[in-house]
């Protein structure tokens, strides 16, 4: 068999041909296979029969397989469904009262203003529903600064709490749907005395003992006879009165104190000596002499000053008793307004709402009356009617890779759907998927939930550990299968499944949640490494196990070390606006540096790629974590990896499938200038499409590029005495596919540079694409890719 691949090296000066090597593949290749991979980009959606949009005609196709499968005739099918949203005070007050938003309070007042603002603007009209989660989302994603009576907190819109926000903060979003008709709760006798004795074994800190009130509340809307929607329950909890007052609150002082009071307030706590004038100048600082001259002081208003102090000493003992020192006005006010103290809780809805999320959901659990007459409707999926055959090759890809790993025709591959909020939710799509695709597939029950509730030995709380998660109450009765199958692997866990599947496929949507269901931390924040990873790492490493996944999916399987001299571990980014990333490096909040799952080492991933301009956060990453490679894939593209040895030589074979191409970064010979913001000279960067492969080969630190062989040179980019007075600009670098569309006009044109530059300011930042003598570039399939062009980013 003889391979056509073109395999580029280098380009000889003056020269325009390419090199060409032809590799022969005989029987006397000696070759055995190791550790293999999939990364999906994203978007490699399927024609399923809830979404019908990705389908050539779904009626046609079930018809088919309905008189090929008779046993399918009697199952109810699920379809596309609309879910409507509802802007109940209750609803957005619950939201809001979750502590996920407590590390971004910006985020929670702009998601405050904003959901307020909606709820307005559909009152006005009407009703405070939208007909369709997707009507909301859009909405929500729409309002600006400009649209708002009050002002969002600076840099915040409803584009940047959507797409900015953590997986917990997003999850609360699901508490918006409206009430499900079909759960129904009638508050017993007997259902009281189960939350009485549920709140009376919990663990001593799990409750204060103003929250242990819930039980009082729940025995006031005992009624044997009245059913209630989980709306009306949470209503009727919500109207409970109870003793409690408020006995400081930040926000209604700093709006409504005697100026006066407020100015000699200002005074104690600024840190200058001399009479500062009408307006007392920062810095502030609260400590408590400054405290206690307060308490001494005369007041004009004595409650407001007895306010006041108890909301200073607050502040001061939440910091441990250490001295605040606010250089801001506004950072002073949006601390001290952020603070309110209760003597207990004035009604049901305040209670209900600082209870911890995992004690509502089992609440709710505890009260829900029987589901009767409920057939889960099971989604189903298609390749062969999938609009999207790009999409198909991939998952076909993948268990070809399962099926030379398994040295079976017929594979086993477990589906974890570990990154979603609520992990049985696609569980049918992918199992159905990879069946049609030739595998024996099987959902795998790891999850948040599952680490919670095995770690703690809680399983008979699993049901609303899952349901606080996701925020959707009662998934164990709406998926009581997955439920089953999800409360047996807690009780029994999980080895047997690792050890007898052939690949393992991760889901999209967040990597941080699959990254908490494998890694966790103990007392001293050392990594702990759960016995699922470890065992996946072993099968893995030893051959025996192929890793994919798409989106998030991939993006968590990065970590561990490029080479086994290497002291920097490889990172898992998590989230990050290009621009910010540029001007700001990556946090703790935007990477994981301890990396992911570590089965895929030979660089940081990165996913959704060319699409959302990522190229320059990629760079960002590499630089910032010193090592040397990044990989982005685009959507509905992957990056097939395998490590073998061949003929005694080891190496890392990586092959692209899909639609669009891998981006890969390489700062072997890069110049880093300043760190922060990030200007960097010379990376040398890569565009792989269909069929390409990337070879690394550890022993020499070095790489081949192969372009597919029914790709053609394109010989107009440089070369000595060239033409380089064409120029390719572009004023938006950082979004769409500008990156990847100016990189291509460059190659495509005979240009020898692209200068250009980002949209936002402040820094403005300048990109430039160079190509040099190792430069190649060639087209197949309509499709550019590229080898070998360096690149520069600097603030101007």
């Amino acid at each position: 068999m003889t391979d056509t691949r073109l395999k580029f090296n280098w380009r000889l000066i003056g020269v325009s041909a390419l090199t060409l090597t032809l590799a022969a593949c005989n029987s006397s290749t000696d070759r055995s296979i190791g550790a293999t991979n999939q990364l999906v980009g994203g978007s490699a959606g399927v024609c399923s029969s809830a979404f019908q949009g990705s389908c050539e005609d779904w009626d046609a196709y079930w018809d088919q397989r309905v008189a090929d499968h008779p046993e399918l005739a009697d199952v109810t099918v699920a379809l596309a469904a609309s879910e409507p949203v509802e802007l109940s005070e209750q609803k957005i007050d619950t939201l809001l009262a979750d502590s996920a938003w407590d590390a971004d309070p910006d985020f929670r007042d702009g998601a405050e203003i904003i959901l307020n603002h909606l709820r307005d603007e559909l009152l006005a009209d009407g009703d405070a529903i939208y007909d369709d989660w997707q009507d909301f989302r859009n909405a929500f994603i729409a309002v600006t600064d400009a649209d708002t009576t009050e002002d969002l907190p600076d840099g915040v819109d409803g584009d940047a709490v959507w797409f900015d926000s953590s997986s917990a903060q997003y999850a609360t979003f699901e508490g918006l749907r409206k009430a499900d008709e079909r759960l129904n709760y009638t508050v017993t006798s007997a259902k009281a005395a189960d939350v009485q004795h549920m709140v009376d074994n919990l663990p001593a800190d799990t409750l204060d003992d103003d929250q242990k009130a819930l039980t009082d509340v729940i025995d006031d809307i005992v009624d044997n006879a009245e059913t209630r929607n989980q709306d009306e329950l949470i209503a009727a909890i919500s109207a409970a009165s109870l003793d409690g007052e408020v006995l400081a609150d930040g926000d209604d002082l700093w709006n409504t104190m005697d100026l006066n009071d407020w100015y000699d307030i200002l005074l104690y706590i600024t840190s200058e000596s001399e009479d500062p004038g009408s307006n007392p100048p920062a810095p502030f600082r609260v400590d408590q002499d400054n405290i206690d001259a307060i308490e001494a002081a005369n007041w004009f208003n004595e409650e407001e000053g007895e306010g006041t102090v108890l909301v200073l000493q607050h502040m001061l003992d939440e910091n441990d008793g250490d001295p605040l020192v606010y250089d801001e006005r506004d950072d002073f006010r949006d601390a001290f307004s952020a603070v309110l103290l209760n003597d207990g809780f004035d009604n049901g809805g305040q209670l209900w709402n600082s209870l911890p999320a995992v004690v509502r959901y089992k609440t709710l659990e505890l009260l829900i009356d029987p589901l009767t007459d409920f057939e889960r409707a099971r989604e189903f999926a298609s390749l062969s009617d999938s609009t999207n055959q790009d999409s198909v090759a991939i998952y076909e890809s993948f268990v070809e890779l399962a099926r030379k790993t398994g040295d079976t025709d017929t594979p086993r591959v477990l589906v974890m759907t570990s990154s979603g909020a609520n992990s049985y939710a696609a569980a049918d799509y992918y199992v159905d998927l990879f069946n049609l695709a030739g595998a024996d597939a099987e959902w795998l029950p790891l999850d948040r939930a599952y680490r919670q509730a095995r770690d703690s030995s809680s399983c008979d709380w699993l049901g609303a550990q899952h349901a606080s998660l996701a925020s959707a109450a009662h998934l164990d009765l709406l998926f009581p299968d997955y439920f089953d199958a999800h409360k047996t692997a807690c009780e029994n866990g999980l080895a047997d499944m690792i050890a007898e599947a052939d690949g393992i496929f991760i889901n999209g949507g967040d990597q941080v949640r699959t990254f908490d269901a494998l890694v966790t931390y103990d007392e001293s924040g050392q990594r702990v490494e759960s016995d699922e990873l470890k065992r996946i790492l072993e099968r893995h490493a030893e051959g025996d196990l192929v890793i994919g996944g798409t989106s998030a999916g991939a993006a968590v399987q990065g970590g561990g070390k490029l080479n086994d001299g290497d002291t920097q571990t490889i990172p898992m980014i998590r989230q990050g606006s290009p621009h910010n990333l540029l001007v700001n490096g990556y946090t703790d909040n935007t990477a994981q540096f301890d990396g992911g799952m570590g089965v895929f080492r030979w660089g940081v991933t990165d996913t959704h790629f060319s699409e959302r301009a990522r190229e320059t956060r990629l760079i960002q990453m590499v630089q910032q974590a010193e090592v040397r490679f990044g990989f982005g894939v685009d959507e509905t593209t992957a990056l097939d990896t395998v490590k073998e040895t061949v003929n005694g030589e080891p190496r890392v074979t990586m092959t692209v499938v899909g639609a669009g191409g891998v981006y890969i970064v390489d700062v072997a010979g890069a110049q880093t200038i300043v760190d922060a913001p990030l200007d960097i000279r010379d990376v040398t960067t890569h565009y792989l499409q269909e069929g390409d492969r990337f070879i690394w080969h550890p022993d020499s630190e070095s790489y081949d590029i192969e372009f597919a062989g029914n790709t053609s040179n394109i010989d107009n980019i440089w070369w000595p005495g060239s033409n380089n007075s064409k120029a390719v600009t572009n004023d938006d670098i950082l979004y769409q596919t500008n990156y990847r569309d100016t990189a291509i006009e460059m190659l495509t044109s005979g240009a020898i540079e692209a200068v250009s530059t980002s949209y936002e300011d402040d820094p403005t930042y300048k990109v430039t694409l160079r190509v040099n003598a190792q430069t190649n570039a060639a087209e197949g399939s309509d499709r550019v890719r590229y080898s070998h062009v360096l690149v520069d980013v600097a603030p101007q």
